[in-house]
């Protein structure tokens, strides 16, 4: 079985798709990881995002409304938001480009 936007093997689930998610003023995500490095998380900020922060592999980033952030999904990361708005992200996880229907190519 293939993924439909690209002629590579499905490796793992939650691969390929579009999400929007919600956090509230004061909530947190803990810390975690997708367990795979198959997928990459785009983070599109579309409202809400002051005061709302990411952090990947002990880095941390602010959140901002109309900028997005790229990381591998099988990184350790985290995101709370001490903003006063609700965040809104629009979430794409899309599969790794690096990886190929051929390992040999």
């Amino acid at each position: 079985s293939h993924l439909p936007s690209a002629n590579v093997p499905y490796v793992h689930y939650n691969t390929e798709e579009v999400v929007l998610f919600l956090l509230a003023p004061g909530s947190r995500v803990r810390l975690h990881n997708g367990g795979s490095n198959a997928p990459l998380n785009l983070h599109l900020g579309l409202s809400g995002c002051e005061g709302a922060h990411l952090e990947v592999a002990g880095e941390t980033r602010p959140l901002q409304n109309g900028r997005a952030i790229c990381f591998d999904d099988g990184t350790d990361h985290r995101v709370w938001h001490d903003g006063t708005e609700e965040r809104w992200v629009l979430t794409v996880r899309l599969m790794h480009p690096q990886l190929a229907a051929d390992p040999a190519t």
